[in-house]
């Protein structure tokens, strides 16, 4: 069984259950069928129905000899030609890395702020990595989290929920510190009122105006690249297509990009993307507990 599966290209599937077996269905028989109706994604798309439908497949779907796949549970990534998957990101383990390449600028003093809400449209498409639908709302939320923004991402694509999405868009709700300068509160005070009126329709609480909503934050250095439990060079092409369609509209400033993307598998992938970020600045108890933790 082993030398048929290796003969198909198809690697790292759980393996077939005795029970399976003498019930008269093996793999060899039952997977076809379930891979008659993914075209081009054979392999991928397959191991992703086997998989839950939840997980990352990297490879050329065009040219399935070169494609690598391997189930994965929800948040997970995959190394797909290059290397065999090396861990399970978890969605703590991604934002807790995330947040952990995240330190303070002594140089950057304490500014004031307030929170900017904005609906952003986002369509992704990549010729090496394809998520399933879960898996890039769970990156996308852990990569602007990360950034200081609270996030809300959705995915609509044909797809969902039970397939990979080819080429999907993405619905973002952010909310994002910003400097508190008089443009900013200008277009704040704005919407103010319609933003308090639709509050008392649907019963919440109202929002404060531009001057009470202003809170300290401060720029931190934040690092978005590869790691044990973090993102991964297989999320090259979705940071890069964040940074030039959805960054520029936080405050977050570029200090240094050596992300390198390829869609020749054959090309080793970078993933370091260096930014700035304001961030809201924790209390003094919040911060008093960070301080005491032991360092990892």
């Amino acid at each position: 069984m082993e030398q048929v599966m290796h003969r198909l290209g198809i690697r790292g599937l759980p393996p077939v259950s005795a029970p399976t077996q003498q019930a008269g269905m093996p793999l060899i028989h039952t997977l076809p069928r379930l891979l008659k109706k993914c075209g081009t994604a054979l392999r991928c798309a397959g191991v992703m129905l086997l998989a839950g439908h939840a997980g990352v497949c990297t490879g050329s779907l065009a040219q399935d000899d070169a494609a690598q796949v391997v189930p994965v549970e929800q948040g997970a990534v995959i190394e797909g030609a290059v290397s065999a998957a090396q861990g399970t990101a978890t969605a703590e383990g991604v934002l807790s890395a995330a947040q952990g390449t995240a330190t303070e600028k002594p140089a950057f003093a304490a500014v004031q702020a307030i929170w900017k809400e904005q609906e952003i449209d986002f369509n992704f498409q990549s010729f090496t990595t394809f998520y399933s639908c879960s898996s890039l709302e769970d990156r996308i939320e852990y990569i602007f989290r990360g950034l200081g923004a609270q996030v809300t991402a959705r995915v609509r694509d044909i797809a969902c929920p039970f397939s990979v999405a080819r080429m999907p868009r993405v619905h973002i709700h952010l909310r994002s510190p910003v400097e508190a300068t008089p443009a900013a509160l200008a277009e704040y005070e704005k919407g103010h009122s319609k933003r308090v009126l639709v509050a008392r329709v649907r019963g919440e609480q109202a929002e404060e105006s531009a001057e009470m909503a202003r809170f300290p934050a401060v720029w931190k250095t934040v690092t978005l690249s590869r790691g044990p439990l973090g993102l991964d060079s297989g999320d090259c092409e979705l940071v890069r297509e964040l940074r030039r369609k959805v960054f520029s509209k936080l405050a977050v400033r570029i200090v240094q990009d050596d992300t390198r993307c390829s869609s020749n598998l054959s090309v080793p992938r970078r993933l370091r993307l260096q930014m700035e970020a304001l961030m809201e600045q924790p209390s003094p108890d919040v911060q008093d507990v960070e301080d005491q933790r032991p360092e990892s």
